[in-house]
């Protein structure tokens, strides 16, 4: 009887390791399908990260050109593309009229309007949005993306005045 009892207690001890190997076999290869997917995203995320930064290069090496061959033009690109984001960024939060190409200015030395209230609150640094026919302002601060005024324009002899009158400076 002491023989049989040795040999079931040898054949517990192997299906014991048995149990063992297979759960080491089962992390191990758990292990290497969560690699395998990782690479494959990184190498994914990678060639997304390739492929913009080619785009990019493109037109940088479009802008180069142009600007040496056109210096105005590649600037004034330069302008529309800034404008652009200028008034995506504004049209998140409020909604500016479609059908007009505003005039855009960033506000340079805030003290020189300080007579305007419509200024009240400016930095140096915010862009002013103006749509002429629609006769709306936007004063936005790209910093905070966040508009510090709206209001209405006033249109003629009266607004050459006020702007005039606001923008210049006394040297």
């Amino acid at each position: 009887m002491k023989k049989s009892n040795t040999v079931s207690s040898g054949s517990g001890s192997s299906k014991k390791k048995k149990s063992v190997q297979y759960i080491v076999a089962v992390v191990l290869l758990g292990l290497i399908a969560a690699g395998v997917w990782q690479y494959l995203e990184l190498r994914n995320e990678n060639q997304e990260l390739q492929t913009t930064l080619n785009e990019k290069t493109a037109e940088l090496d479009e802008l180069k050109s142009e600007l040496v061959t056109d210096p105005n033009t590649a600037v004034s690109k330069i302008q529309q593309e800034q404008n652009s984001s200028i008034l995506d960024e504004i049209s998140k939060v409020y909604a500016i009229p479609e059908d007009e190409t505003p005039t855009i200015a960033t506000v340079q030395d805030v003290s020189k309007l300080a007579d305007q209230t419509f200024f009240e609150g400016a930095q140096n640094g915010d862009i002013l949005v103006v749509f002429s026919n629609s006769s709306q302002a936007v004063l936005y601060r790209p910093d905070t993306k966040q508009l510090v005024k709206v209001g209405p324009i006033s249109t003629g002899a009266s607004n050459e005045q006020t702007t005039s009158s606001g923008s210049s400076s006394e040297e």
